[in-house]
């Protein structure tokens, strides 16, 4: 599992990170699968990797796995967006 080493049998990549969320690419056993979340963050994205490593080494579904994380609860306190008046981004 890894967000660097592109030969992990599991292997997350960013295909867009902002402060509205992650577009992400997932690499398992080279068969390819794309994602989006609301989580944002490098360590949100080493998190999905190995949430996914584990999902693929206990022969679960990919695809579920992925289409759960799209609707992940943000932990209240945890980068949790604040609305603003002026549409800016607070944590």
């Amino acid at each position: 599992v890894s967000t660097k080493d592109k030969s992990a049998d599991v292997y997350v990549n960013a295909k867009e990170l902002s402060l509205r969320g992650s577009e992400i690419i997932v690499n398992v056993e080279k068969e390819l699968y794309s994602a989006s979340t609301d989580l944002i963050g490098d360590f949100n994205l080493e998190n999905i990797a190995v949430a996914i490593g584990l999902a693929f080494a206990t022969g679960y579904d990919i695809q579920k796995s992925l289409e759960a994380l799209e609707h992940a609860d943000i932990v209240p306190g945890r980068l949790q967006r604040i609305q603003t008046q002026k549409n800016i981004s607070v944590f």
